[in-house]
């Protein structure tokens, strides 16, 4: 069971509030355990209270785990305020936007929240 805390704001929006996690480990569970988020077309990982420090080989694995996922959400927006685990999260944008998935980091989560509400083009 994740140490994260998953909210349904309705419409296919979750917010992942990963405050709880203290390690790699407890991160890969929340990504694994966001497979069960079958109606998900908008998500947002609050990241803003992380602060493990990932290797490039658990920042690979993350976003590995992340396409991996059978049902993967149409946007997701990662909030980091910390300049190490925004960088982080910014490499994992990059490899885990995937032709039907979005992935943007943001500082706060007002800019998050704008940002997955806007329509996207289909």
């Amino acid at each position: 069971m994740s140490k994260s805390v998953i909210t349904s704001q309705g419409n296919g929006l979750y917010i992942i509030d990963t405050s709880p996690c203290q390690s790699y480990a407890d991160l890969l569970e929340s990504v694994q355990d966001s497979e069960a988020l079958h109606d998900s077309q908008l998500e947002l990982w609050d990241m803003t209270q992380i602060t493990i420090d990932l290797s490039t080989q658990q920042l690979i694995g993350l976003s590995e785990a992340a396409r991996q996922k059978y049902h993967r959400p149409r946007k997701s927006a990662i909030v980091a305020q910390g300049d190490l685990i925004y960088g982080l999260m910014r490499v994992f944008s990059v490899h885990g936007t995937t032709s039907n998935t979005t992935i943007d980091v943001f500082r706060t989560r007002e800019e998050a929240e704008r940002w997955l509400l806007q329509a996207t083009p289909k």
